[in-house]
């Protein structure tokens, strides 16, 4: 009995305390919501008091901008009266200088007319004189070639004074192909294989080997022979087996007919062209 009037007591003093944390954090709730409140009402005549203040700084900053504006617009119409003035000013000195330009530059084109007139009648004077004198050397160059292939076709030297010398410019020309090695009337004697080749060209870098054969005349199995002679190549150097073998007939001139058979066989024409210069006569009709 002396314990559960204690723990009564206890349970008593308890909720006296918890009432009396009540009461006071009620207490202190309505102090901190008057506390708001007054701040609130301080905050609304703060801002009150702001609006005023800004209202009455814009009215004085209309008014300001107000005069400012009139007195943009005052000197806007000062310096466009004065730009006006200028231009108006400018426009009859710059119409005085282009009348005085239009006189001058009719002058200067008068002369350089009759400069240009004079100059391309000398000009014309020095392309006929040109003309005729590269006729001439077109012509003496023609005819040292042709006497030179007649000289070297009665000698047997055409292989040597004129396909060969004209050889390395001529393939590294259409080819794009440096020529390395340039082998000449090379005679090949071994085993069953007795032949000679006229011009044996090679380059390295790539990988081709171009088989000049000369002729002079065109009769008879041309075409078939020179075929032969590249197997007979094949056979005698082995070491150019994985090169591609380019074939080119070669001689001092060749008709249409010939050449049209070369074409026609994926062989390369090589001759003077118009006697002026050795040349390939129909590189860009022939396609591998």
């Amino acid at each position: 009995m002396e314990v559960l009037e204690e723990k009564v007591s206890k349970l008593e003093e308890m909720m006296m305390r918890l009432l009396y944390i009540q009461q006071k954090t009620e207490m202190e709730l309505q102090s901190l919501s008057r506390e708001i409140k007054e701040f609130k009402e301080s905050i609304e005549k703060y801002k009150e008091e702001n609006d005023r203040r800004f209202a009455k700084m814009d009215q004085e900053f209309e008014k300001y901008k107000q005069q400012v504006d009139k007195q943009i617009n005052e000197y806007k119409q000062q310096v466009d009266k004065q730009i006006r003035e200028y231009k108006q000013e400018n426009d009859r000195r710059f119409a005085k200088m282009d009348e005085e330009f239009e006189k001058y530059k009719q002058q200067v084109d008068k002369q350089i007319n009759e400069y240009k007139q004079e100059n391309d009648r000398r000009f014309a004077k020095m392309d006929e004189e040109f003309e005729k004198y590269k006729k001439q050397v077109n012509e003496q160059i023609r005819d040292m070639n042709k006497r030179w292939g007649e000289i070297s076709n009665k000698m047997g030297t055409i292989v040597e004074d004129i396909i060969s010398p004209a050889t390395r410019p001529v393939l590294e020309k259409y080819f794009k192909c440096n020529i390395e090695k340039k082998l000449v009337n090379v005679e090949v004697n071994k085993e069953n294989i007795h032949t000679e080749f006229d011009v044996i060209a090679v380059s390295e870098s790539c990988k081709t080997v171009f088989l000049i054969e000369v002729k002079t005349t065109f009769r008879g199995k041309f075409v078939e022979d020179l075929f032969e002679k590249i197997e007979k190549f094949k056979k005698a150097f082995p070491e150019y087996k994985d090169y591609k073998i380019v074939p080119i007939l070669a001689s001092l001139s060749m008709d249409e007919n010939t050449v049209n058979i070369l074409t026609k066989n994926k062989i390369y024409a090589m001759a003077y062209r118009e006697w002026e210069y050795m040349d390939i006569l129909n590189f860009d009709k022939i396609v591998y």
